[in-house]
């Protein structure tokens, strides 16, 4: 169970990768000729309270918490998401880690 549990995870966290790419594409060229353009309109594009967003200074606050270790790795994580698109797409050069994070955060919301 655990091991299918781990594959789930995995492809959901493959399919949550391309669709903030979508987003974070959409966000910066705009895409109002889309079929998506209300949806993605609607989708807002600052979180200031997720945690995941926070830098490694406004992390300090969360102490030596279990949390703060959970967003750390889930940060490396998602940096590591970002850098893999940036390399086999060359698109996503265009964009910038904070741009891709925030699309993350809206496609886990």
């Amino acid at each position: 169970w655990e091991d299918r549990l781990a594959d789930l995870t995995s492809l959901a966290s493959q399919e949550q990768v391309v669709l903030a790419a979508f987003l974070a594409d959409h966000w910066q060229r705009g895409g109002g000729g889309t079929p998506y353009a209300a949806w993605l309109a609607a989708v807002p594009r600052d979180y200031p309270s997720c945690p995941t967003l926070w830098t490694p200074e406004e992390l300090k606050c969360l102490g030596s918490s279990d949390e703060r270790e959970i967003i750390v790795e889930k940060q490396k994580r998602w940096l590591q998401e970002f850098l893999t698109l940036q390399h086999f797409v060359p698109g996503m050069r265009e964009f910038s880690y904070v741009h891709f994070a925030r699309a993350r955060v809206a496609v886990e919301s």
